[in-house]
């Protein structure tokens, strides 16, 4: 072995030896003057903690911090001069660790350098009556000045399976933080001190209002985190950084400035490619509950805006705004594809009445989705007043009106051609189980639709429509249809259509008035059959989907709503029967079929009745003789 190779292993063993030797040497120094060094130590952290500060016992730690020497504390707890009353210690700890200066050490002196509490509870309490126990932080005030000066700055610390409670009853706010590791480093300045730390904290409850209920409920925060305080301005300033609930990664930046009363916050949140769901369970349940029923298949990019005081009962200003690009959007009655839109949610619609639920305002920007193939846009759609959620849009369509089949369901209607044009405006909930009805206005234009009404299997062809919404009622214009060799031009209407459609279909009343040129009723026998009762795998289908429930309504307003026709036909063909000029008043309903009045000619002559009727399915040719009237 060369010399010097040798020369630095003994030289290097030597040190390794000598620093040991000194290390066991401060470890008998510190059990020797344990006593000494706990009533140091106790004084120090005293002179932060102004209470009955207790700790049971001190021993050396002697693997932890090698080559430096730290003191493990046993059983430390602070208490507040009403323990007593409210039993919520502000310190219980089963351990804390105590680093302390080697080289003070050596001169006799204690200074400590860093702290490590674990296993335990840190408890802030507040009564109803305004006590604390959080008094006990503030320190004792220190007659020495220049004591208090040169007083040592613990730099490091430590937390390690700690819970951390903050009751304030008469603030009526709970924060339970289980905190499960959190490693920090404080260096200081003239100007104020900046603090890092890595926390990895389960979120219990963090309740600013407990008749609200928690934010970000069973989520674990991690960092890392850095804080900046500036002791001229009084302010503590969270610079740009990335934090993380639950692995999912959230930009935070804001501030806290001490030197207002009562002071004030601000902060500042994006999260990008957030999953909508998991972002909702982030807010208070009574947010998240009326965004329960919505959910969006791809995450979203979200930006929020938290600015107010630190007083109570002062609800913060929130602007969030996110963005949508093809998604899809299912809820409660809806499912959206291919959902292109920019949203943004205000807490303070009128300036000065407050940031509350009443106040608020979701906005949707710019969107345009499919809704089972349909193309549907919006410019705008607002939802006001959270407390009463009313959402006003107005929304437009063009679309094949093959593709209604799908929607409305083959088993009632079989489109297979023509063209359908929607614009329509709607202001009212957005609730399905909200009984009060909405406002509609606007129409719905057909033009060269074919179709089947499959219960009563009719088959309508040249179909053109304008349906128009006005005021709650429903109004038929410029109808032209023709089914086999029957034509008929129509127009009618069905009144208070908005507030009977879902409460009470069968009251709605059907008027129209029925003009054509021919009309052979042997290719409408089928209305006047039983109707068909079939579920095909579709209508199955369609009671699972979201939109049966107005698919359902229809279904039952085409059956049991009662219809009245004023008919104006020139010429009718019934089996071997041939009337012309034929008028009638007929009222159709449920129990059958009522002719109010009908006059026709027929076999070289006229004729005139009132109040026919007969019952479905038995109507024959018969029917004529049971009515009153004259002929000639």
């Amino acid at each position: 072995m060369p010399r010097w190779l040798r020369i630095t292993l003994i030289s290097a063993g030597s040190l390794v030896v000598l620093v040991i030797v000194l290390w066991l040497i401060l470890a008998l120094v510190i059990r020797s003057r344990k006593a000494e060094i706990l009533a140091e130590i106790s004084s120090q952290l005293s002179d932060r903690l102004n209470g009955q500060l207790t700790i049971r016992d001190m021993e050396p730690s002697l693997v932890r911090s090698f080559p430096q020497i730290s003191v493990t504390l046993k059983d430390v707890m602070l208490k507040d001069s009403l323990y007593d009353r409210h039993k919520h210690a502000l310190l219980d700890l089963k351990e804390v660790y105590v680093k302390v200066h080697t080289f003070a050490l050596i001169r006799k002196r204690v200074s400590i350098r860093e702290v490590s509490l674990e296993n335990g509870n840190i408890y802030l309490f507040t009564d109803t009556l305004g006590y604390s126990n959080g008094y006990l932080l503030k320190g004792k005030e220190r007659k020495d000045s220049a004591k208090a000066k040169t007083s040592p700055v613990i730099s490091e610390f430590t937390l390690t399976n700690v819970k951390f409670t903050l009751e304030n009853q008469q603030k009526w706010k709970m924060f339970r933080l289980d905190v499960k590791k959190l490693e920090g480093r404080m260096t200081t300045n003239d100007s104020g001190w900046q603090a890092r730390i890595e926390p990895e904290i389960l979120i219990n409850d963090m309740q600013f209002n407990t008749s609200k209920g928690s934010y970000a409920k069973d989520k674990t925060l991690t960092g890392p985190m850095t804080l900046d305080y500036s002791s001229a301005h009084k302010i503590l300033s969270i610079p740009q950084q990335t934090i993380r609930f639950n692995q999912q990664p959230v930009q935070l930046e804001g501030a806290f400035v001490f030197s207002e009363a009562p002071p004030a916050f601000r902060l500042n949140i994006k999260a990008d490619a957030i999953p909508f769901k998991f972002a909702s369970t982030l807010v208070t349940p009574n947010i998240s509950a009326k965004l329960s029923p919505i959910d969006f298949e791809k995450p979203l990019d979200v930006v929020a805006e938290i600015r107010g005081h630190m007083k109570f009962r002062d609800t913060p200003y929130v602007r969030v705004s996110w963005v949508v690009r093809d998604n899809r959007l299912t809820g409660a009655n809806v499912a959206l594809d291919k959902v292109n839109f920019d949203g943004a949610f205000l807490n303070e619609l009128v300036p000065g009445e407050g940031h509350n639920d009443a106040n608020s305002r979701l906005s949707i920007y710019r969107f345009n989705a499919e809704y089972d193939s349909i193309p549907v846009k919006a410019d705008t759609i607002r939802v006001i007043n959270l407390q009463k959620p009313v959402l006003t849009g107005r929304f437009r369509s063009d679309f094949p009106l093959v593709r209604l089949s799908h929607v409305l369901g083959r088993h009632l209607f079989n489109f297979t051609s023509g063209h359908a044009s929607v614009d329509l405006r709607y202001a009212g909930s957005w609730d399905a189980k909200d009984t009060v009805p909405g406002e509609l206005e606007g129409s719905v234009k057909i033009r060269d639709g074919a179709f089947t009404y499959v219960p009563r299997n009719m088959t309508v062809t040249n179909t053109s429509a304008t349906l128009d919404f006005t005021q709650g009622h429903l109004y038929f214009k410029d109808i032209h249809a023709q089914s086999g060799a029957s034509k008929v031009d129509m127009d009618g209407s069905i009144l208070n259509i908005l507030n009977l459609y879902f409460s009470a279909p069968e009251k709605l009343l059907l008027s129209w008035n029925v003009r054509s040129p021919m009309i052979n009723l042997n290719e409408f026998q089928s209305l006047l059959g039983r109707r068909a009762k079939h579920q095909s795998h579709a209508q199955a289908r369609q009671k699972k989907h979201m939109r049966a429930r107005f698919v359902r309504q229809l279904d039952t307003m085409l059956e049991l709503s009662t219809v009245h026709m004023q008919i104006d036909v020139q010429k009718v063909r019934y089996r071997q029967f041939n009337a012309s000029s034929v008028k009638a008043d007929v009222h159709m309903a449920q129990d059958g079929m009522r002719f109010n009045k009908i006059g026709l000619n027929a076999a070289g002559g006229q004729c005139s009745s009132a109040a026919p009727s007969f019952s479905r399915p038995k109507a024959t040719a018969s029917m004529w003789t049971q009515t009153s009237g004259r002929c000639r």
